[in-house]
């Protein structure tokens, strides 16, 4: 399909495949012929709706309007290729959802729903989900929850918040995960 290596999605476009409004950073399900995009209102240029199009169909399904002017979203997909991920947030304020990416006519499932001045990031490895979260304090720390039950409820904590380090990013892999990490640095 024309969307491989087509960040940007000029010819994706051009050929009537994605509607012009539709923003870089789609992402395809695991069938490589069901693909999610985000449009963005003219004005503020905030990305507030995600779409669902099947490639060789007329048909775009909306599937999510933020109606919070503050929130903006954005698809993504986990490291391991198994998930794709509704990043929605604010400046402060976070929340994610999870669609297995071979269930590409799935539902939507919300990790953790969003609480005010609370922020969390979601990557998969294996049979858990790593999240960074800054639940108990601004540096963040990192918790781990199984795939069938991602909430809060089941978070297991991994590296605990540090008051002098900031955890601020989290790569996961097939065996293993690497941490960014600041410490002695400007807020």
């Amino acid at each position: 399909y024309p969307m491989i290596g087509d960040p940007e999605l000029v010819v994706a476009k051009l050929y009537d495949m994605l509607p012009a409004e539709a923003t870089p950073g789609k992402r395809t399900a695991a069938d490589n012929a069901t693909v999610f995009y985000t449009v963005e209102d003219e004005q503020t240029k905030r990305q507030y709706q995600l779409y669902r199009h099947r490639l060789g169909t007329d048909v775009h399904e909306l599937l999510y309007e933020e109606k919070d002017e503050a929130f903006g979203i954005g698809v993504g997909r986990t490291r391991s290729k198994s998930y794709l991920v509704l990043g929605i947030s604010s400046l402060t304020t976070s929340e994610s959802r999870l669609l297995p990416a071979d269930q590409p006519r799935g539902e939507w499932k919300t990790v953790a729903p969003r609480i005010p001045e609370q922020e969390y990031e979601i990557d998969h490895e294996g049979d858990f989900f790593l999240i960074r979260t800054n639940d108990t304090g601004r540096n963040f720390r990192l918790v781990k929850a199984p795939q069938t039950a991602p909430g809060r409820e089941s978070w297991q904590e991994v590296v605990p918040h540090r008051p002098d380090v900031m955890l601020e990013s989290i790569d996961c892999f097939k065996d293993f995960y690497v941490l960014g990490e600041r410490e002695n640095g400007l807020p």
